[in-house]
């Protein structure tokens, strides 16, 4: 409710009465909110791709690493890893039966030839049981290639390098051994290369 004072100028100066006049007003009551009815929302065709993507990115990985580790040995492969072992067996116990002999002969120390054929024997052991597999693991071949790359390499630094002094029939034989070490490792390369892959 309001309440206004009404005068009259005319009325004001010659001391009237005042006038009042009182309105009703009742203000507006606001009004009741309702909220908007809550709506489903609606399948779109991209619900759900993330996880449709990693799952077929977990298929296809899963995939790509068991064809990676697992390989279907060839013909040749299987037979260049089993002339790989048959040798290295052969020269790992050659030189550990024989360290003295071969050290006199060429000029090497006893113990070089001892623990070079120590090291053979497990590496014959271990390349003879990867080519008795039919689905090998690729890692595994490839450590042997690696394998018989270290052992290249550490041959051509013995000889370099001022360690040993061999004679001229132990410069050849480390030479020649060498040389079948990095025969061996190509073709197993080349083995591998021709190997397929497991199918899942």
């Amino acid at each position: 409710m309001l309440v206004f004072m009404e005068t009259d100028d005319s009325a004001a100066a010659a001391g009237s009465s005042i006038t009042w006049r009182v309105i009703d007003w009742t203000p507006l009551q606001p009004q009741s909110w309702h909220p908007l009815p809550h709506e489903p929302a609606k399948a779109t065709p991209f619900d759900g791709a993330f996880e449709r993507a990693l799952a077929a990115f977990d298929r296809k990985l899963s995939y790509e690493d068991y064809a990676m580790t697992s390989i279907r040995s060839s013909s040749f492969l299987r037979r260049v890893l089993v002339v790989d072992a048959a040798s290295s067996g052969a020269m790992g116990i050659a030189m550990v039966a024989f360290a003295e002999l071969l050290a006199d002969l060429l000029q090497l120390p006893v113990d070089l030839v001892s623990q070079a054929g120590i090291v053979l024997l497990p590496f014959a052991a271990f390349v003879a049981f990867i080519a008795s597999r039919s689905e090998p693991s690729r890692f595994a071949v490839w450590a042997i290639i690696a394998l018989n790359a270290v052992w290249v390499i550490d041959s051509i630094v013995l000889l370099f390098t001022g360690w040993v002094a061999p004679n001229a029939l132990g410069y050849a034989f480390v030479i020649a051994q060498a040389a079948a070490v990095l025969l061996f490792a190509d073709l197993e390369y080349m083995g591998l290369k021709r190997s397929t892959a497991v199918a899942a």
